[in-house]
């Protein structure tokens, strides 16, 4: 009621409100008329110069006119007695006379809600009073199988990109790890190794490195299981180079430490067998006549590791082997100088007489003398069968009937 009065007294004007705004708002006035209070004469000025319309309806120009014709002759008031089945049923009502059993209600004007308050089905504007032409949003039904394929795919492509993204995240980390791993194990076992060294030699100085036979070791490039070729120039070797060729492979034997015996064929210089007969003559060996006519053309040469000492074994074919155990101990007696030749890496110095022993070794009988002890040099022979079989040391002839049985 103050702000009313107040403003009356600084303005001196009457504001006239829209009649869609004023037909919704109520003042205190209306609810004294109801109870029955005589109005506010400050309120009579705003009563006078506006009035509520009924209705209102809709115009092209606007969301509502001033009033709805068909809305003018409607009752504003709603009376209605008391029902008579309330009465009886509440005593209070039976007191009462009849004429306060009658209820006057008010009647709500008529007024059609505002454009945004309605519940009718409105164009959606735009611009100044225009519609768009924009059409509805398509539900994902309506959408075409095209679209939604094309859709499709490119979901798919965007789980395919962010797999192939894991992946590679994956394998970066991978690699990160492993590179992280072999330059930690740089850094402590290899370079930190090399840098105990370096502290290591600068307190101490290097030992003296000692060659091993190991170290010095040759190639071998003879077969211990078949027979090997040794190739002599039987038109120049003498038996000096032969011995020399002979103690050459007995060192690269003993360097490379094979101990079983290596067989060898004595062939020319085409690679053609040498007979027994030729090689006596070659090696420089005095072997009476009459043995060499009971041998045949093929032998074979062993050399064999002693123990560090080089030695020469043979075998060789005899035409008869019975009688030649009896014609070889005629001729033993000159054995030690016949066979001094083969006396590898030695220059004993040989008696005039040697007493020959016997001994047997795997049922074969063998006749034997010693040259020299300390060198493990000595004669062995035996016959077995239609060979004849030579050793430079006991061990060495041993060797050879070893390999024979095998």
């Amino acid at each position: 009621m103050g702000f009313f009065n107040s403003s009356k007294q600084s303005s001196g004007t009457t504001t006239v409100v829209p009649p869609e705004i004023m037909a919704r708002v109520s003042v205190m006035s209306d609810h004294m008329a109801e109870v029955g209070a005589p109005p506010s004469d400050i309120d009579e000025p705003l009563r006078v110069t506006t009035s509520i319309p009924l209705g209102a309806i809709e115009m092209p120009h606007g969301p509502f006119s001033a009033e709805n014709p068909a809305l003018a002759s409607a009752p504003t008031t709603n009376v209605q007695p008391v029902s008579q089945e309330s009465v009886e049923s509440s005593p209070f009502l039976q007191t009462l006379a009849p004429e306060a059993l009658i209820v006057t209600e008010k009647v709500k004007p008529q007024v059609e809600s505002p454009m945004f308050l309605s519940d009718k089905k409105q164009a959606i504007p735009f611009g100044f009073g225009q519609t768009s032409n924009l059409p509805p949003a398509l539900t994902l039904s309506q959408v075409p199988k095209n679209e939604k394929k094309e859709n499709n795919l490119v979901l798919q492509d965007s789980y395919a990109s962010s797999g192939q993204k894991t992946w590679w995240m994956l394998a970066i980390f991978l690699v990160f790890l492993l590179v992280s791993l072999g330059g930690a194990y740089y850094y402590f076992y290899v370079y930190g190794g090399k840098s105990q060294d370096g502290l290591g030699d600068m307190n101490t100085q290097p030992a003296p490195v000692v060659p091993t036979p190991e170290k010095n070791k040759p190639d071998f490039d003879f077969s211990l299981i078949s027979p090997n070729y040794l190739s002599v120039n039987v038109e120049t070797v003498s038996a000096e180079g032969l011995r020399a060729q002979l103690e050459g492979i007995g060192s690269k034997m003993k360097l490379a430490h094979i101990t079983t015996p290596v067989e060898f064929f004595v062939t020319d210089q085409t690679n053609t067998p040498v007979a027994f007969s030729r090689f006596v003559v070659l090696m420089g060996l005095k072997l009476p006549q009459n043995v060499v006519s009971t041998t045949e053309e093929k032998f074979s040469l062993f050399l064999f590791n002693d123990q560090g000492k080089s030695r020469v074994g043979l075998r060789i074919s005899l035409k008869d082997g019975k009688i030649a155990p009896e014609l070889l101990k005629k001729a033993e007696i000159d054995f030690p100088v016949v066979f001094q030749n083969l006396f590898l890496e030695s220059k004993v110095v040989l008696q005039k007489k040697y007493l020959y022993k016997e001994s047997s070794y795997n049922g074969i009988k063998i006749r034997y003398v010693n040259i020299s002890e300390p060198e493990m040099l000595s004669v062995d022979y035996s016959v077995d069968g239609n060979s004849w079989f030579v050793g430079t040391s006991k061990n060495s002839l041993r060797a050879l009937l070893d390999a024979q049985k095998k």
